[in-house]
């Protein structure tokens, strides 16, 4: 695929570059770096292209599936490779920003102003150096005996996106200044939330204390249904018995709404991801339109990578602090007191149930979880 693109302004002349600067590629991503790096400024013209989309969507596309460039002199030589690092739309022109990433005596020179260049995409040498292996999509845990499904290494555009309907859902901050596409390693997740039977289980075999709520007996009328009483320190332990941990609320959202190597085209793209873990909507949900809990092999809200309980039932812990997301302002902010709950609840409406939607709690709180565990 060749564009024409404008070189309009280098930033930060490249002279001080040697031509033997040595190029590092980090292999865990998609992410090329020099030691002295360089900005230059790209502007593309597509026709069309921009129409009904969201800066921050054509963003997002470019960040992940543009990573780098590589781009040549009227004659057909190679004057440079960059990596795209930000996109902006104005008046129907992206403005592109990259890193130089191998720059020649060409570009060390510098651009006329207002040149055009014919510019070629490539697939990064990292992308194809970090290849792995194909990881079985369900594995099942040697400790607790859960399934545990794999959530692909991706780059999540998480949050409320720039759809002004999603302010309600994050109520303690203001939106994004900045957009921001975190890339999210690969892991394996409990493909449901923990059980009565299962935390029962644990206590069991560990001598950790049973919830006070089951003084009266376990409910084995309930068995099945997600354990919503555990304490932030009621799930660490846990974690440290089957070897696993907390997700991130990033590695939550990836696993409940998926990334962007889920979607297969421009034209998929809205102004915001999914806005619940099994679609557009919140049938399926367990929320207080249901009114109670239901046993985990029940749930009708499987998403696209078979997780299961992620839209209501239970609220989820998660290891992430309460603050606010990069690139934000925030009106209230106590400090690094408070975890992330995610996935809404039976006892509370659909719209905490959308996959953006995050909620502050003591680590003395009580609710549900899932575990993960990394992949080496």
């Amino acid at each position: 695929m060749i564009v024409s693109l404008m070189a309009s302004l280098l930033l930060v002349a490249a002279s001080t570059l040697s031509a033997d600067e040595p190029v590092r590629f980090e292999r865990r991503g998609v992410i090329s770096q020099i030691r002295s790096q360089s900005e230059l400024i790209l502007k593309a013209e597509r026709p069309g292209f921009l129409k009904h989309r969201s800066p921050d969507a054509v963003e997002a596309y470019f960040v992940w599936s543009d990573r780098e460039w590589i781009i040549v002199s009227e004659d057909g030589s190679e004057t440079a490779r960059c990596r795209i690092t930000r996109l902006n739309e104005s008046g129907g022109v992206l403005n592109m920003n990259a890193m130089l990433v191998e720059p020649t005596s060409e570009i060390r020179a510098g651009f006329a102003f207002g040149e055009y260049l014919p510019v070629k995409r490539i697939d990064p040498p990292a992308r194809i150096l970090s290849r792995k292996k194909e990881r079985p999509t369900l594995i099942r845990h040697a400790v607790d005996k859960k399934e545990m499904l794999y959530i692909p290494e991706d780059y999540l555009v998480f949050g409320q996106g720039t759809d002004e309907a999603g302010d309600d859902f994050n109520p303690h901050f203001y939106e994004r200044e900045v957009s921001v596409t975190p890339h999210i390693r690969a892991f394996y997740m409990d493909r449901t939330e923990v059980t009565n039977q299962e935390y029962y289980r644990f206590c069991k075999k560990t001598g950790h204390a049973m919830p006070p709520e089951w003084k009266e007996g376990f409910p084995a009328d309930q068995a099945d249904h997600p354990f919503v009483y555990a304490t932030f320190a009621d799930v660490q332990a846990y974690a440290r018995w089957t070897g696993k941990r907390l997700p991130t609320e990033w590695e939550w959202e990836l696993a409940a709404r998926g990334g962007l190597r889920e979607r297969e085209g421009i034209d998929e793209f809205s102004e915001s991801p999914p806005s619940y873990p099994a679609g557009a909507d919140p049938t399926g949900c367990i929320t207080l339109e249901h009114g109670r809990s239901v046993a985990v092999n029940e749930l009708q809200d499987k998403n696209r990578r078979g997780l299961v309980g992620m839209c209501g039932n239970a609220p989820e812990w998660t290891s992430s602090y309460y603050a606010p997301y990069p690139g934000a302002r925030f009106q209230r902010y106590m400090g690094r007191i408070r975890r992330v709950l995610r996935g809404g609840a039976f006892y509370l409406p659909a719209d905490r149930a959308r996959a953006e939607a995050r909620m502050p709690a003591s680590e003395l709180d009580k609710a549900g979880f899932r575990l993960v565990i990394d992949v080496k």
